[in-house]
């Protein structure tokens, strides 16, 4: 018959065999900075592809590869440049940026998941203007990382575009409210760059939400007062579509 110290003895040995095998599992292979080094190099000389294979050879040969490959790997598909060198083969870059979808995937499978995967399969959602995806993602890296400011930048930026769409003419008010105030807490964890105020700026300009137009060219003027002569263009602009929107003359810049 076997006691009740025995018992217990047994419990206790399976849970700690237990322990060991989930540690065993959560576990990365160490990352190997030579190998980040020298695709960042590749990268930076434009050697796109070389780069890309590198990082995902080094994926490859691992058993538990760690997420920082993972992570540099969507963001060597995301790379605006990296697309931007692929224009005249829209198609490639666009697959480039699905295969994004594949490594977050792939990590997924591995048991490898960080806000920076959700944050880059947002962008590339948000490139190819798949903005309701776009939003899913942004707030999966947000769930992980509250203070995530590229998440919570161009969650605001998708969160405006989305009002700007005839689909969400309901919710347009909440949606820029929600815009407004996420930039605003991205101000609060460290300055933004100069693209994502100008970024707002014509978003509001596109509404004529003249007050909101004012109140982020202050920001931006207050942040970056280099910008003065670009925003001053910029709000003159506006008032002159305004003035043209208002007497019923074509607009000269359908773009805006």
């Amino acid at each position: 018959m076997v006691s009740a110290q025995s018992l217990v003895a047994c419990t206790l040995l399976l849970s700690f065999l237990l322990c060991l095998s989930a540690m065993a599992e959560v576990a990365r292979d160490p990352v190997d900075q030579d190998v980040i080094a020298a695709a960042r190099a590749l990268f930076l000389e434009k050697k796109d592809d070389d780069a890309i294979v590198m990082v995902q050879e080094a994926v490859d040969s691992l058993r538990r590869p760690p997420v920082e490959y993972y992570t540099l790997l969507a963001y060597f598909h995301y790379d605006t440049d990296h697309c931007r060198r692929l224009q005249d083969r829209y198609e490639r870059c666009i697959a480039s940026l699905e295969e994004i979808s594949r490594i977050v995937q792939e990590a997924s499978d591995a048991g490898v998941f960080h806000p920076d995967l959700d944050y880059y399969q947002g962008k590339s959602a948000m490139i190819r203007m798949n903005l309701d995806d776009a939003v899913i993602y942004f707030r999966d890296a947000l769930k992980a990382n509250p203070d995530h400011l590229g998440a919570i930048v161009n969650l605001a930026i998708v969160q405006a575009q989305r009002g700007n769409q005839p689909k969400h003419a309901r919710e347009a008010s909440q949606l820029f409210k929600e815009a407004e105030t996420l930039m605003e807490k991205a101000i609060k964890i460290r300055p933004v760059s100069l693209d994502d105020y100008e970024s707002m700026i014509a978003i509001f300009m596109f509404r004529k939400q003249t007050e909101h137009v004012h109140m982020w060219a202050k920001f931006t003027l207050n942040k970056f007062p280099e910008r003065k002569y670009v925003i001053d263009l910029l709000l003159n602009s506006y008032t002159n579509e305004l003035a043209n929107w208002e007497s019923g003359k074509p607009n000269e810049h359908p773009d805006l």
